[in-house]
């Protein structure tokens, strides 16, 4: 007896749970929608700056080569040197590639949902789909 008194309230709490759930209309999901991508939009513009070269590695690069130069006491003549050499090319860290493709992915996966849940829902498909849960 008690354990289907239980199960009778936990079955209407759910049935009250989903009945406000099936109430969610096509702006409630856009607004979501655009809440959780302008997060991941803010998060990948703070953290894009993995993919690019930093100017200051380079510039520290150059100021080194030009330290060597002068710091060099048994060189007495300061013209051109001999070999010029150029910074070493730039390669983002793998985790920052896998990171930002996530990020991303995530980014087309909530907008085609939202997009596909407004559509769905203003024509009426999702609330059928609803009912029969």
């Amino acid at each position: 007896m008690g354990l289907a008194l239980s199960l009778q309230c936990t079955m209407r709490y759910r049935w009250k749970k989903t009945k406000n759930w099936r109430k969610v209309g096509k702006r409630t999901i856009l607004v979501f929608t655009g809440l959780f991508s302008a997060a991941v939009a803010a998060l990948v513009a703070v953290s894009i700056q993995d993919l690019r070269p930093n100017s200051q590695d380079t510039s520290a690069f150059y100021l080194q080569n030009i330290y060597q130069l002068l710091a060099d006491p048994n060189r007495t003549n300061f013209s051109i040197p001999p070999a010029l050499a150029n910074p070493p090319p730039f390669s983002p860290p793998s985790y920052a590639v896998w990171v930002h493709s996530l990020w991303f992915l995530s980014l087309a996966i909530s907008l085609s949902c939202g997009l596909c849940g407004a559509g769905m829902g203003s024509n009426g498909i999702l609330r059928t789909t609803l009912a029969y849960l």
